[in-house]
């Protein structure tokens, strides 16, 4: 079948949430063989603290756009797998089922508490330092960052520097010639890909 060569963990379940046909993925995933997985209830393979959803998606997986969500999933092990998912109702046979396809997302996680750590570690040095640092965003002609510092420079909190225009800080002159500057950063060339 068709499912069994596919990258992510794909579940057919009955409407009484018993696991009837799982993919090569998915004994992968969960550790269990085929048969074994045969045997299981969705909560069976869910932690016990995202149990209380189940109804709620159940619902909506019943409707015609599915549900969509992000959940925690437990291996044989007891180990723990944060997954997206995707659940849609289907008739086969005559018979109402549900079709999950899964995605370990183990790795955006830990990217993003990586990068969530990173922001953090630049955040301390940005709000630690005497020097002022600000981000501006061009596309919305505001700041998007001043650090605490900004304060013994120019008497203004950071708060009150973000609800201000570079053009409000800088003579004219200066002021044209810097937004020249950034944009020739943050835009390539007329004729350039980025």
């Amino acid at each position: 079948m068709v499912m069994q060569e596919a990258n992510d963990i794909i579940l057919v379940v009955d409407e009484d949430l018993h696991v009837i046909d799982a993919n090569r993925q998915a004994t992968q995933a969960f550790g269990w063989t085929r048969e074994e997985m045969l045997t299981k209830h969705v909560q069976d393979l869910r932690t016990s603290e995202t149990l209380a959803a189940i109804p709620d998606i159940v619902s909506r997986s019943r409707s015609a756009e599915g549900a969509f969500f992000e959940t925690v999933y437990r291996r044989r092990d007891g180990s723990t797998f944060p997954a997206e998912a995707s659940v849609r109702q289907v008739v086969v046979d005559g018979k109402s089922q549900s079709l999950a396809i899964i995605r370990d997302i183990s790795e955006r996680k830990r990217a993003e508490a990586e990068l969530r750590a990173s922001e953090e570690r630049d955040r301390g040095s940005a709000e630690n330092t005497s020097d002022v640092i600000w981000l501006y965003d061009l596309d919305n002609d505001a700041y998007a960052y001043v650090s605490p510092s900004v304060f013994a420079l120019r008497g203004f909190t950071p708060e009150e520097v973000m609800g201000q225009k570079l053009t409000e800080v800088v003579t004219p002159e200066e002021g044209g010639r810097i937004r020249e500057m950034m944009q020739g950063l943050a835009r390539p060339p007329l004729g350039e890909k980025m």
